[in-house]
């Protein structure tokens, strides 16, 4: 009977600080910068030993699958890849921009379209081979496109590159919060749909409340995480800079 009454009790609360838990947090690249590393320190001092957190890489062609089957607790990654068959929260909306080196030989004047379209552009995509990213289908609608050089599979290898080289990169402005002393960044010449992030659970853990406690978790990162941003975005035309 008090094995019983226990099982209904967690079914009911969850005490981060006293229960036992392992939670399985999928993630996107762009995610792991964004919410992963505030959401590591955060949960350092706000769960007890007991709380484990196991984060494993996304995978757009198995996520909905993982998550039906009980492997994924939380995805966390770009609202384009969430299955529509969950329950989700977004949890940030960012522009795109162009980053350059600090002192990068085409200096810090504003963007135009020709200019964009012949610089020499990394593309961070996790997809084997792929030299086109979320940009390019943005530019074929305006019949241009872009000089795409090279393809990294982690945004994280894109400052390091730019910073020993001449190549640019259009990424979401709140990934290049923490490199503001390396690169510069500046407004797309172009509309583009800002970078959605989004966070998604199967509807069968909709009322579990120690997935609830995670969710809030992970709500309070992004929002303490993204307090700093890229330094000042450079204007395109007349614009003025975003900041």
């Amino acid at each position: 009977m008090s094995t019983v009454k226990s099982v209904v009790q967690s079914e009911l609360s969850f005490e981060p600080m006293t229960d036992a838990r392992t939670f399985h947090v999928a993630l996107g690249d762009n995610a792991t910068v964004v919410i992963g590393l505030p959401l590591i320190e955060r949960l350092s001092t706000h769960a007890g030993r007991n709380v484990h957190v196991a984060f494993s890489i996304s995978d757009p062609q198995r996520d909905a699958v993982q998550m039906e089957e009980g492997d994924i607790d939380l995805l966390i990654d770009s609202t384009r890849v969430i299955p529509r068959s969950m329950k989700t929260r977004v949890l940030l909306e960012e522009p795109f921009v162009m980053a350059q080196r600090k002192g990068h030989p085409r200096g810090t004047e504003a963007l135009d379209l020709d200019e964009y379209c012949r610089l020499q552009h990394i593309v961070a995509s996790p997809e084997r081979g792929k030299m086109e990213g979320y940009m390019d289908a943005h530019l074929r609608k305006v019949g241009r496109r872009r000089d795409a050089v090279l393809a990294v599979p982690q945004f994280m290898m894109v400052p390091e590159i730019l910073r020993s080289s001449d190549y640019v990169c259009t990424l979401p402005r709140v990934l290049l919060a923490r490199f503001s002393d390396v690169v510069d960044v500046f407004e797309l010449p172009f509309k583009a749909e800002k970078f959605t992030l989004t966070m998604a659970w199967h509807p069968r853990n909709h009322g579990d409340p120690a997935v609830k406690w995670l969710r809030d978790m992970v709500v309070d990162s992004g929002q303490t995480g993204n307090l700093k941003r890229a330094g000042e975005v450079r204007p395109t035309s007349k614009h003025k800079a975003l900041r």
